[in-house]
Parts: structure tokens; C-alpha cells; sequence
């Protein structure tokens, strides 16, 4: 089971995304102009990761529920019944549940990377703003 995360696209993009959230709060003397301007479309853009990725695990939810009503269909229970009938001994038997689950969980590990990166461009502008004071207090 462990081959199946470290293969998963999830892990691989939350890889992707730690590279990329370093080159964008990296903040030096050659691009501290270019930093300054661009601090909202970088929000802008880690807003726009985080709603991918909440849609991918709605995806994510629905498929899970349609394989648990295709059980109820198929014994002829109602979904109540499923439900009590335990989720999580079907989740354990069906391949699908489990590969499911898995990704759920690594989706969850990812939006929850995206919404400290998100923290962290928000104090941006003020480590931007104490950079560019340093600079005029370097320069006096």
C-alpha cells in the first residue's frame, strides 16, 4: 500500500507545490521590486489551487458514494441500511474504496499545505514591506 501513495499523483503534485511555494516567498535584492507587485497574483494563485483541489475531493466524495449506493442497489438495502451495515468493512474489502480513501487522504494532505501556504503569502507583503526597509536603512 505504501508504493500506492508514493506513486500517487497527489503526493507528486504536494511535491510541486512545495517547490514552487519556495521559489514564490523567496524575496532577495534582485527581485524584491517584482515581488512587491506580483504578492496578489501569487494569492491569487494559491486561491485558485485550493479550490481545484476542494472540487477534486468533491469528486473524490461523490464516487465514493456511488460505489456504497451500487452495494445498497445490488443487496437491495436502502442507503440507510449501508450505512449501518458499516462503511468502513466495505471500504476495507472493495479495492476501489481503498484506492479511494487513499487519495481522499492524500487530497487532504495537500489542501492542507495550500492553505498554509496561502498564510504564509499573506504575511508576504509585511516580509516584503520590513525587506524594503532594510534596503533604506542599508542605504543611509
Amino acid at each position: 500500500m505504501e508504493n500506492q501513495e508514493e506513486k500517487s499523483p497527489e503526493i507528486d503534485l504536494l511535491a510541486n507545490y512545495v517547490k514552487e511555494l519556495k521559489e514564490d516567498v523567496n524575496i532577495t535584492v534582485q527581485n524584491i521590486r517584482e515581488k512587491s507587485l506580483t504578492t496578489s497574483a501569487l494569492r491569487a494563485k494559491w486561491l485558485n489551487y485550493y479550490f481545484v483541489e476542494k472540487k477534486n475531493r468533491e469528486k473524490l466524495r461523490k464516487v465514493r458514494e456511488e460505489i456504497l449506493k451500487s452495494y445498497a442497489k445490488k443487496d437491495g438495502f436502502s442507503d440507510s441500511v449501508i450505512k449501518m451495515k458499516s462503511e468502513q468493512a466495505l471500504a476495507k474489502n472493495d479495492p476501489r474504496l481503498v484506492k479511494i480513501d487513499i487519495l481522499t487522504a492524500q487530497n487532504k494532505m495537500v489542501v492542507e499545505y495550500i492553505e498554509m501556504a496561502m498564510n504564509i503569502l499573506n504575511d508576504m507583503g509585511y516580509s516584503v514591506k520590513n525587506a524594503i526597509e532594510v534596503l533604506k536603512l542599508e542605504r543611509m
